[in-house]
């Protein structure tokens, strides 16, 4: 029980940034979804963007990146190989 894990000392604020790009991210997909859908046009919304629901961001994935990045790189320094370690795998 002598292992240690070592965390970064800015993990709060990494996770902070992570968050909010997980929000915007996920923010600009629904409205992307609803654009190409037509639903969007420019500023104007011809159905509440909201009425999509989360099909924009599941169909767009990406919102989980920032976290994605952070995981991996605490991983590594506590020496699991980078090999093992799938962050680009298609469900």
């Amino acid at each position: 029980m002598g292992d240690k894990i070592l965390i970064p000392r800015d993990l709060g604020i990494r996770s902070k940034k992570a968050a909010l790009s997980f929000w915007d991210t996920r923010e600009g997909q629904i409205s992307r979804h609803g654009e190409k859908d037509g639903l969007v046009q420019g500023d104007r919304v011809a159905v509440d963007v909201s009425a999509l629901g989360n099909r924009g961001a599941a169909v767009g994935g990406k919102q989980m990146d920032g976290f994605m990045g952070l995981i991996k790189e605490i991983l590594i320094v506590n020496k699991v190989p980078e090999k093992s370690i799938f962050t680009n795998l298609k469900l």
